[in-house]
């Protein structure tokens, strides 16, 4: 008998994709993909053309035909590794596809960012909405940085101990009602 694997096992992320079959009832598959943290910073620069692409290719919501999937595709060289062009754009990571296994995501790469554009990508209103800041201000720039630990032991910051812990102090519901019931929050 094998031995079984203790500890942590690998992060993965999920790929969301709808498939719509011939009788009009759509089939949502979901295709985990095993995540590499980045290691050096990319600069990405989106343009109109991007835009209006994803506009033509029915790119809203689409990890394979959105904006960012086109213009990290267009930019492949400027990636440390290969793009096969699926990328799943949230609030504030990306994860740009590496490998593939018939034709589904199955290894990523996660990065960081601080652009808003991801607002602009799942509603066509807010598709046409960044074609016209394209038009207006021209081309944006978009830096993606490698993935930033949060959770270390002993992380220094504000509100922790040297230790890296926090003083127990009442959070949400509970201090609002501290406050409410007794006129300011416990020390």
């Amino acid at each position: 008998m094998a031995k079984r694997k203790t500890g942590i096992g690998q992060v993965k992320h999920p790929f969301l994709y709808k498939v719509v079959n011939g009788e009009g009832t759509a089939q949502t598959f979901k295709s985990w993909a095993v995540v590499r943290m980045a290691r050096s910073e990319v600069e990405l620069v989106v343009t109109l053309e991007d835009a209006k692409q994803a506009l033509r290719r029915h790119g809203v919501g689409s990890t394979s035909r959105c904006t960012m999937a086109l213009c990290c595709y267009r930019m492949k060289a400027a990636f440390g590794h290969p793009v096969e062009g699926h990328v799943d754009w949230c609030p504030t990571r990306a994860f740009v596809v590496t490998k593939t296994k018939g034709g589904l995501p199955v290894e990523c790469v996660a990065y960081e960012h601080s652009s808003t554009i991801w607002r602009l990508n799942d509603t066509p209103g807010g598709l046409r909405k960044l074609i016209a800041r394209l038009e207006k201000t021209g081309p944006i720039t978009i830096t993606l940085r490698p993935y930033r630990v949060r959770s270390e032991v002993g992380r220094s910051g504000v509100g922790r101990k040297t230790t890296g812990t926090r003083e127990a102090v009442r959070h949400g519901a509970n201090r609002r009602f501290d406050v409410a019931h007794v006129g300011a929050p416990p020390a």
